[in-house]
């Protein structure tokens, strides 16, 4: 009892001597200071910021370390070292498991802001070991817990904030005035956890070796700085022989190997020097300041009052080590490669020990005033407050996003939806934070075993290859955030890229701040093209023709429904359209082209217009002549040719060299010609040649860029007309003779671009169209795109919207311009206007659009999977 009563005795003797030397003061604002970095960032931390796919990754990693007694739930190759797992590893055990606060990535965060608060005290002790002012360090640590854009990323699941857990202590060991061997071995012992955790701690040896170098006698200098290297490369080297133990140092073609992955994690990035315009470094200022330039240029402030301070502290090794390991870090984020936005949070650790020395100096300069160390306690006190004010209002103001935003609820609706809906043996690509939630549930919840990451469908041999066997339609479902789609819009993942184009949207659940979809991958193409096909035969083919009017029938209606049978090799319904075609519009008598208008009842044909539609005879002649090559049948090649021959003869025109098809009779004898610049259709033209070489088809089809070119000189978009002065020799307005529409961008318009598009399928080149022609198009649709999230179908040559409509013509056409440009957004314009246009109960298309819609759209679809195989007999070889 004596003892009990002397031990508590002698604690609390201990306690009021520590709370008398350090000073009542400094301890209330430590509970101050420390109260306020745990508040900022616990939080809202299970909800902000969203859950990040590598925060799923190392998690992941964690979790297999300890229950499947590998690095990594996939092939583990190297593109880390393990320490960072396995520290997760650790903690989440001591914790309760993974799913101690909900899921995975919930119970990473606590850890993380175990580590901060550790890091942030560490901080607070290394500045006032630096300064011998522990108001020092209080200013330090808020700096360094409260920027709302440093914060953003400090809550998270990142190898660099555990690589700063390390270093904080590797740093603490060294910061004397003196320092023994022990000291240096326990700095190189955690300098080399701390490479082991993130590989860019090797930027820290320059500043820490000089801080060892500087605090040691002359005679111990060499020895002490050899120890140092020694303990750190010896820890450090665990991870080669870790690769050495699993053979899997040197690169070797069929398994992963340290020395392969590092020199792919080298080379990552573009290679531009960081000044230049599109490096990776000025990218990620951008994005830095877009998530909050208030934090963003304090740091530049920061940075650039201590680097000028330095210049009159070289005597102070403190404040030589902290800009030798600022620039020395500094080389890591410059050297021309890849950076990611959360690589600043090394950064920011180093420039809050500078913030802290700067604070130092300022209150420093109070000591030419009477009674200084009184004035001084009252500066450094006073400059406290006011940053701890400061720190208040960027959490409750600016950063009150962070306090109130639910990034994660719509990702936890999807994934508690997949649970209870889908086969638990669905074949799923997910995002990397969701891995936990599939593999490791609560016990109540089913494991989906085959839901994988989405890195792995591209990049792990025995996902994508051995297990979907690189193809898409292997994959069930993908399940997507709004945050994936900007992954993915920026990575090259072009396996993952084809199975989102091949998906619809089946379920989306969302909330004001972020959205998360399922989306089902199409696996049935061609049915759904025949089932469309189908209802369109019931919709509109009657007595053997395609009628889309009850009052008349035209020859622009019979090619859409020629193209369509051909496409669903349906050769009865073919032959039916075009016998038709033939003995009810072939009724000129002086030649073989087609009537473009007709009635016909009962059996008897009554001609409305005996004028012929260039257009329509373009696409039909098409259509026999694939049509031969399908079904072996040379009739439809004569028919074809009869057709070619006088359409070369009566509608092919020479303009100053140039030779077009007109979409009906020349007026050269008044001047002038008109030209439907949809009528340019070079990949018709070059077939055309193949099977007709008698007349020159393939100058028309040069000639079509040549003159395409030279109406886009002074316009933005394509317009519907133009007309050719046979005087001016110019391409010019043709308003007066075709009204206002033909100085529009209509739907209309937009079948050239898939007809240009064709041509390049046969060419298998990049299209001959002008750089300048072709960016002014592509990009005044990606960014109308990208505004609007659709296309209308109405547009001014100079950009102006002049309708709200939407159509499948329209987007047919778009389509084919993102396509053959190589859009970025190609992928996501056809899934969202074609494929999110299938309706799965009835496996067809929409067919609520117009006729046109419901005709063009599957003859696009078509062409975009290389379903009318009869087009590779002419391509170019």
């Amino acid at each position: 009892m004596n003892l009990l009563q002397n031990t508590a005795s002698k604690t609390v003797s201990r306690i009021k001597t520590f709370i008398e030397e350090f000073g009542k003061v400094e301890i209330l604002f430590f509970f101050i200071v420390m109260g306020l970095i745990y508040y900022t960032h616990s939080h809202n931390m299970f909800n902000y910021p969203g859950f990040e796919n590598d925060e799923g990754v190392y998690m992941s990693q964690a979790w297999s370390i300890t229950n499947l007694n590998k690095l990594a739930p996939y092939t583990y190759w190297y593109d880390h070292a393990p320490l960072g797992s396995m520290v997760l590893a650790l903690f989440s055990q001591i914790l309760g498991g993974y799913n101690r606060f909900g899921d995975a990535v919930s119970t990473g965060r606590v850890i993380m802001l175990i580590m901060h608060i550790v890091s942030s005290f560490m901080i607070i002790i290394t500045t006032k070991k630096m300064t011998n002012n522990i108001w020092a360090g209080y200013a330090a640590a808020i700096m360094f817990s409260s920027l709302p854009l440093i914060s953003y990323f400090q809550r998270r699941v990142l190898l660099d904030n555990i690589l700063i857990f390390f270093f904080t202590f590797s740093l603490y060991f060294i910061v004397d005035k003196k320092i023994n061997m022990t000291k240096i071995m326990l700095s190189g012992l955690f300098l080399g956890f701390a490479f082991l955790s993130k590989e860019s701690g090797i930027f820290f040896i320059p500043g820490l070796l000089y801080l060892v170098i500087t605090s040691l006698d002359k005679k111990q200098k060499v020895w002490g700085a050899i120890i140092w290297l020694g303990f750190f490369i010896s820890t450090a080297s665990m991870y080669i022989i870790l690769a050495l133990f699993k053979t899997e140092l040197m690169p070797s073609s069929d398994k992963v190997s340290l020395i392969g992955t590092l020199q792919f994690m080298s080379a990552r990035g573009n290679g531009i020097q960081f000044w230049k315009e599109g490096s990776h470094f000025r990218e990620n200022i951008g994005i830095w300041i877009e998530k909050d330039f208030s934090s963003y240029y304090f740091l530049v402030f920061i940075f650039i009052i201590g680097v000028i301070w330095s210049l009159f502290k070289l005597k102070n090794k403190f404040w030589v080590t902290t800009i030798i390991l600022l620039f020395g870090y500094l080389s890591f984020l410059l050297r021309g490669k890849i950076v990611i936005e959360f690589y600043i949070i090394p950064l920011s650790y180093i420039l809050s020990l500078l913030f802290g020395l700067i604070f130092n100096e300022v209150t420093t300069l109070t000591s030419g005033f009477e009674f200084k160390i009184k004035f001084r306690n009252l500066s450094n006190q006073v400059l406290i407050i006011f940053i701890l004010v400061l720190s208040i209002i960027l959490q409750f103001k600016i950063n009150s996003v962070a306090l109130n935003n639910d990034d994660v609820k719509p990702s936890k609706d999807l994934i508690n939806w997949v649970r209870k809906n889908l086969d638990k043996n669905s074949k799923i690509i997910i995002e990397c934070n969701m891995y936990g939630d599939f593999h490791y549930p609560e016990e109540s919840q089913p494991i989906f075993k085959d839901a994988d990451w989405f890195w792995k469908a591209d990049f792990d041999r025995e996902v994508k290859e051995w297990k979907y066997q690189n193809n898409p339609n292997n994959v069930d479902y993908i399940l997507v955030t709004s945050s994936f789609m900007n992954t993915l819009n920026a990575e090259s993942l072009p396996f993952t890229k084809l199975v989102v184009e091949r998906s619809k949207e089946i379920k989306r659940f969302n909330n004001e701040y972020t959205n998360a979809s399922i989306l089902q991958v199409i696996k049935n193409k061609p049915e759904i093209l025949y089932n469309s096909w189908t209802e369109y035969k019931k919709k509109y083919l009657a007595n053997s023709a395609i009628r889309s009017n009850t009052n008349f029938l035209t020859s622009s209606d019979q090619k859409y429904g020629m193209m369509q049978s051909l496409i669903n090799n349906d050769k009865a319904s073919f032959d039916s359209i075009w016998n038709f075609t033939k003995d009810n519009f072939q009724k000129r008598k002086a030649d073989k082209l087609l009537v473009s208008k007709i009635r016909n009842i009962d059996g008897a044909t009554t001609i409305l217009n005996s004028n012929s539609s260039s257009d329509a005879e373009t696409e039909i002649t098409l259509s026999l002549i694939l049509a031969t090559n399908k079904w072996n049948d040379v009739q439809y090649s004569n028919d074809a040719k009869d057709i070619l021959n006088d359409l070369f003869k009566l509608r092919v025109a020479n303009q100053n060299g140039n030779s077009v098809l007109l979409q009906s009779d020349s007026n050269i004898t008044q001047g002038y010609d008109l030209i439907h610049m949809s009528q340019l259709s070079p990949g018709h033209f070059r077939i055309f040649n193949s099977v007709n070489p008698e007349n020159n088809w393939l100058k028309l089809s040069e000639d079509s860029y040549s003159i395409l070119n030279q109406v886009m000189q002074t316009r933005t978009l394509i317009p519907n007309w133009v007309k050719y002065n046979y005087i001016t020799k110019q391409y010019e307005d043709a308003t007066d003779q075709k009204g206002p529409s033909s100085n529009q961008f209509t739907t209309e318009t937009s079948n050239i671009f898939w007809r240009l598009n064709l041509d390049t399928q046969l060419t298998q080149k990049q299209s001959p169209i002008s750089e300048t022609v072709l960016k002014k198009q592509k990009e005044f649709f990606e960014k109308e795109f990208d505004q609007n999230k659709s296309i209308k179908t109405v547009y001014g040559i100079d950009g102006t919207r002049q309708s709200e409509k939407e159509s499948t013509t329209m987007d047919a056409g778009i389509y084919s311009l993102l396509s053959f440009t190589d859009s970025k957004i190609k992928g996501e314009y056809f899934r969202s206007k074609f494929i999110e246009k299938i309706d799965l109960d009835t496996q067809t298309f929409d067919n609520q659009g117009t006729f046109e819609d419901q005709s063009l759209g599957p003859i696009v679809f078509a062409l975009k999977e290389g379903y009318i195989k009869e087009l590779d007999n002419y391509i170019v070889k």
